[in-house]
């Protein structure tokens, strides 16, 4: 039985379908607008030979750096964020969700250099195959263009560059990617804004009831940039006072929608509705909502 705080979170959107089923993910033009996804941890007992038999796992750490395309000018504040997760069944048969191993998020310093540091499982034994989403990676800063991998291990991370000659540095389990920086190109326009903040969430996995905890930053930096976009493409007289578009009011484009509720927004909303029953950190003051 999901506890409230969980049903909470299906209220939001960010578990999935069928009764909150943390196996059957939705449709495309099913998810809603910049709501992250929510998995519930699976058991670790998993052992027949299509799921794979439960095991540990050890990553290196990965140290990177991320510029401008086009002013090749360092990028502060960029994330770059995922998670580990594995899944069950074959090629052959279709997979479908394993377990939910580990949420991340880094930001680039000054210069643009980021560091993912590495870890290992231990004693916890995790069931499923660790492939194409172990880790599922992306790289998001609002005003540019958002890209993601899907890899079966962080050693198959690579920049894009425009150096045919770029090689990682090995040293004491760091691999080094600094000398080739990652080029992130900006998003010009609505359109291309508007799709980098949709496909930001992909690479979200929330796991357990405080799972949102680890993205509250880049989940504030989405709630900004959806706001800030309003402002900017839509008139004064058609926006709303929580800062969205009136319902009714004709779409900038047609495969752009201004009506929906950030996750900040819900995650307050939910937080100003159960506050006897929230475990979690106080979205308001995580949030720093009076500078939206």
């Amino acid at each position: 039985m999901l506890n409230s705080k969980l049903l909470a979170f299906c209220a939001l959107g960010m578990l999935f379908s069928g009764g909150c089923d943390a196996q059957k993910p939705l449709a495309p033009e099913e998810r809603a607008f910049n709501k992250p996804q929510l998995y519930v941890s699976a058991s670790n007992s998993t052992s027949s030979a299509q799921s794979g038999e439960p095991k540990t796992y050890s990553e290196p750490t990965l140290t990177g750096k991320i510029i401008d395309a086009e002013t090749r000018q360092p990028i502060n504040g960029a994330f770059v964020y995922g998670h580990y997760s594995t899944s069950t069944g074959t090629l052959a048969g279709g997979r479908k969700f394993g377990e939910a191993v580990k949420s991340f998020l880094v930001q680039t310093d000054a210069n643009g250099e980021f560091r993912l540091e590495g870890w290992i499982s231990g004693e916890r034994k995790i069931g499923g195959l660790a492939g194409d989403r172990f880790p599922y990676i992306g790289i998001y800063k609002p005003g540019y263009d958002m890209h993601f991998d899907r890899l079966n291990t962080i050693t198959q991370w690579r920049p894009k560059t425009d150096d045919s000659n770029a090689h990682v540095t090995l040293s004491n389990r760091v691999h080094d990617w600094r000398a080739y920086p990652y080029l992130l190109k900006p998003a010009k326009g609505e359109s291309a804004r508007y799709f980098a903040l949709e496909i930001a969430s992909a690479p979200m996995l929330m796991i357990g009831e405080c799972g949102w905890e680890v993205y509250a930053p880049l989940l504030l930096a989405m709630h900004r940039e959806r706001k800030a976009m309003v402002r900017e493409f839509v008139a004064a007289d058609r926006i709303d006072k929580d800062g969205y578009m009136k319902s009714g009011t004709a779409r900038t484009q047609s495969h752009i929608e201004y009506l929906t509720r950030t996750a900040v927004d819900e995650l307050i909303k939910r937080f100003d509705e159960l506050p006897g029953s929230w475990k979690c950190a106080n979205p308001r003051s995580t949030f720093d909502v009076v500078k939206k």
